[in-house]
């Protein structure tokens, strides 16, 4: 099964998808984002692969990629082989623009996580806490509230396939974790904490 996880920048998709990997191993994969984006400063990535342009279009044209996008003049992709384990749930951190797309995929659930105008300054303050100068927060805010008119787009797509989750603060993590095991992970014997 593949399970997308969309949402604006800072909103917690990365440390859910830690937590699903952590609470249930031999569950969960996440198979590695090959981009073209330079990591940030002191940025340990471990979830994704940064190449270059020449690099991802040679890939691009060897077919090897599965999913592919553009965000905020970078490149994104996931190699097929990666999203369609046989042996594990794969888990996909997504922007929200791509889920129309990804909804197209067999077997998927699309996780959202979306949040109020208060919900906003909980991602401005991870957003800050990065470290990024202050054109590049400015950038990131604009594109969270892209991301969020994206997600709100999209609402039929993510009830379709999944839940939308509004995250006001850290605790809504358990709320999604006991979420998926309840509606996925009994289904196959497997229980939460």
């Amino acid at each position: 099964m593949l399970f997308v996880i969309a949402g604006p920048s800072g909103i917690g998709k990365s440390y859910l998808m830690q937590q699903l990997i952590a609470r249930y191993p031999g569950e969960f994969a996440a198979p590695k984002l090959y981009t073209t984006r330079q990591p940030r400063q002191s940025e340990q990535a471990i979830d994704r692969k940064f190449i270059s342009q020449v690099s991802f279009g040679e890939l691009q044209c060897q077919g090897k990629f599965g999913f592919v996008g553009e965000f905020v003049g970078n490149w994104y992709a996931f190699a097929e082989d990666d999203i369609a384990s046989e042996t594990k749930h794969v888990l996909i951190n997504a922007w929200p623009a791509m889920l129309p797309v990804l909804a197209q995929r067999p077997e998927v659930v699309i996780i959202g996580m979306t949040t109020s105008s208060a919900g906003r300054e909980l991602l401005a303050h991870r957003i800050r806490a990065r470290g990024d100068a202050p054109e590049v927060f400015s950038q990131r805010m604009q594109r969270i509230d892209i991301d969020l008119a994206d997600l709100a787009e999209h609402a039929d797509l993510v009830s379709e396939h999944g839940k939308m989750f509004v995250i006001q603060d850290d605790s809504m993590v358990d709320t999604i974790l006991s979420w998926i095991c309840d509606n996925y992970l009994t289904k196959v014997g497997v229980t939460h904490d």
